[in-house]
């Protein structure tokens, strides 16, 4: 077998290692934060304005139905994100 053949084989049998989500993963620190606080965390309002060709995607997050964050963003993944980071400061300041 090639090298390359062998390194593909070795990549298949490797155990997998779930790494902890990254500092800028907010939306994933917050349903840490969710299933270990009993809160539900819920981004209901989303909306998209702008042209076309340049969207700008708005999101809400609530936790236990309290806003604690309002993001914007290019796509409505980073609107989400940014709307996590808000509330994951604002949790931050209050020290939960």
């Amino acid at each position: 077998e090639s090298p390359s053949n062998m390194q593909a084989a070795e990549l298949v049998t490797t155990p997998v290692t779930l790494l902890p989500a990254s500092a800028n993963d907010y939306v994933s620190l917050l349903n840490t934060y969710s299933q270990k606080m009993l809160q539900i965390v819920d981004y209901p309002n989303k909306e998209r304005t702008g042209d076309a060709h340049a969207p700008i995607f708005s999101c809400s997050c609530t936790i236990g139905g309290y806003v604690y964050g309002i993001g914007t963003g290019p796509t409505l993944a980073a609107a989400k994100q940014a709307a996590a980071k808000e509330a994951v400061e604002k949790l931050e300041k209050e020290g939960a």
